[in-house]
Parts: C-alpha cells; structure tokens; sequence
C-alpha cells in the first residue's frame, strides 16, 4: 500500500526532506542581516563539534539569521540553565554535554537543517533575573512568530529524555515480489496494517501550559511523536514526513490551525455608538468571542509548574491578537468584549485558592480549567 514506515527520525533522507521543507516555506528573506533576533540565542556550530556558545544582540556576524526554536517539557529534574552567575561563561562557549539531552537532540536536528542558531528558554533567558524574564517573555511572541521552524519534543516527559534515539515501533508490513512483465525483472511492494495514531494531543508537550503559545505562534513545526516525525505550517497543515500508515485524530491539527483562522475585528468596531448599533456589533464580534473562549479553554486544561506564571504563559499570544485585533487585552479579558467574556465558568473540580494575579471577576485568578456557559 505504502512504502515501509522509516521510523529513523535521524536518517539522511527525513533530514534532507525537512530541510528542504524549511528552506522552502520559510524562505531565506527572513534569515537576512536586516531581520529582528532574540536578546539571546545559541550558536550551534557545525555537525560534530563538541562546543556551542550563546550569542546575544549585537553579536551577531554572517548573513544567516535563521533560528530554530524549542518546545519541550522541562520535567523534574533540575536541567543547565542560564543565571547571574554562569552568563559570562556561556557566552565564551561551554560544552555541548553539559546540556541535557532534549536540548542536545535540539543542536542536533538544528545543524543538519542547516540553521546557525537555536533559541531555548532556559539558556537564552537568565533564569534567576526577573527582569529579565519578564523582559523576555514579553518578546515571546515576536520569538515563535520570527523562528524558521520550532522544534517539538512532543514525547519527551523532561529535558532529560531526549526525543531523537528513543525506540519506535514499526507497523506490521511485509514485502511482496512482484513481476515486472518480463522474467528477468522483479519489483516489491510493500503491504503495511492502517493502525491507529497515537492521540497527539495526549502527548506529554500537549499538557504543558507554557507549550500551547510556542506552537500557536510557530509558522512551521517539526513534531517528534512517540511513533514518528511529522511536519507542520501553515501552508501545508500536518503531514508525516516518515510517511506511516496511522491515522490520527484531527483534533490536534485543529489546534494547531488556530492560528490560520483568527477572525478579524468588524471595520465599524467603535466605542462610541448607540444601543442598537452595540448590539449589531456584539453579533459581529462572536466569531472573536468563541475563538477566545476556545483558546482559554483549551489552554487551561494544561499544567503550569508555576501556578503564577497562569498570565504569563498566554502573553505571547496575547501580545500577537492585540496586534491583530486593536484591542486591549486586561487580565485575561478583551475590553470590548468583558460583558460576553464574564460568562465563564468552572471546568469540573476547582483546584486551588484564588490568587491575587488577577482580579476575582477573571478566569486568571484561579488555576482550574475553565469553560464558558451557553453560545457566545
């Protein structure tokens, strides 16, 4: 039916296709002198050197810009991370086996696209400088809307794991001889079972709070699943680049479109109208109303590590829709639109106390899912 499943996410043939997909869809307009770059970011060498270094502003030489970004779980175990104290080190250069392995599988897969750069949250923010933090975390949007492509460990529980040599099965297949109409010449084609596809969105990336704006706000997406490499943009949706025979739920590809649909404001939206004309535009804002209430919804069913980090970790996609939309984004609410947005409600069991992060009246000052009543 299919040629066999390469479940060798590290093969010269998934590697070449993935990068002639980045260069393709991401355009070498972007990588010019000219183009905007993080405060920070790793410069990953080339393929086997032992050494990589982080870069920052003002730094930088050579007329390739690229970066790549990383998605993953940070996990339990304490990982090597940027602070006060280790910056002016990292930026003269450190081993690559002081990483952890994500962040290594992540230089990696960044060299052979053939990109320069890499940006990972916890080497390219200090991570015990809450200026800095909060500096950078305003920029994320800029960061995953700007990246050639973001690379998501979706199967890896913690920086530890790594995500490229880990054991994936193969579909039950056989090849079969096939005669090519003359007796000296002899084809094969291979037969493989249609299974089921792991359910992407039960990956352990997909239940990290943090994870939902990275994927939002990237362009394009090399995802490493439990069974397989897969590819997304904007442009050509997900595909399998190890080309398998499971199916997956459309679910995820859905959540990954989001960014493809964002409604757009009505072009008489003003605050100075009369009664009737309010009402005809709340109509005109629904579509708005029920994209917001399905991002918060969806957003709040993942785990934050810091339950205070619950605004924080949306900034960046909120920073991106009041670009968009022309509004102003106040405690997890859109001005224009607070009326409809207060009908939110409790999603199954409330966990936790109220916090002082937001007032009482948002949805951000309680660390349980949410969901909202009615049609909006």
């Amino acid at each position: 039916k299919k040629r066999p499943m390469e479940t060798n996410v590290t093969g010269e043939t998934v590697l070449s296709w993935a990068r002639s997909k980045v260069e393709a869809e991401a355009g070498r307009r972007s990588w010019q002198p000219q183009s905007v770059l993080p405060t920070r970011l790793i410069s990953v060498g080339k393929v086997g050197e032992s050494m990589v270094r982080l870069r920052k502003d003002g730094d930088w030489d050579g007329e390739n810009r690229g970066y790549a970004t990383l998605s993953y779980c940070w996990g339990q175990i304490p990982q090597f991370k940027a602070t006060k104290a280790n910056i002016v080190d990292l930026y003269r250069g450190f081993p690559l086996t002081s990483l952890s392995q994500t962040v290594q599988d992540a230089v990696e897969v960044t060299r052979s696209l053939g990109l320069p750069f890499l940006w990972v949250d916890a080497l390219c923010i200090i991570q015990d400088d809450e200026a800095d933090k909060s500096r950078e975390i305003e920029q994320m949007a800029t960061i995953y809307r700007n990246t050639a492509v973001t690379i998501a460990a979706l199967s890896a529980t913690g920086a530890t794991k790594g995500f490229l040599r880990v054991p994936r099965p193969r579909p039950q297949s056989c090849e079969i001889l096939l005669p090519l109409g003359s007796r000296d010449q002899v084809g094969t084609i291979s037969l493989a079972v249609e299974e089921p596809g792991v359910d992407l969105c039960e990956m352990p990336l997909c239940h990290r709070g943090w994870s939902f704006q990275e994927l939002f706000l990237s362009p394009r997406i090399l995802l490493y699943s439990t069974d397989q490499l897969l590819w997304y943009s904007r442009k050509a949706g997900l595909q399998s680049v190890t080309d398998t025979n499971r199916v997956y739920r459309q679910n995820f590809h859905a959540i990954l479109s989001r960014s493809r649909v964002i409604p757009s404001v009505p072009a008489d939206d003003t605050d100075k109208v009369s009664q009737e004309e309010a009402l005809q535009q709340s109509r005109k804002r629904a579509p708005i109303l029920r994209f917001w209430a399905t991002i918060i919804t969806e957003y709040t069913q993942r785990q934050l590590t810091e339950r205070e980090d619950r605004l924080r970790a949306l900034a960046g996609v909120a920073n991106h829709l009041e670009e968009r939309w022309g509004d102003r984004y106040i405690y997890g609410m859109w001005r224009n639109s607070i009326p409809h947005l207060l009908q939110w409600r409790v999603a199954g069991c409330r966990t936790g106390k109220r916090s002082d992060r937001a007032p009482t009246w948002s949805w951000a000052s309680l660390d349980s899912a949410v969901g909202y009543f009615g049609d909006l």
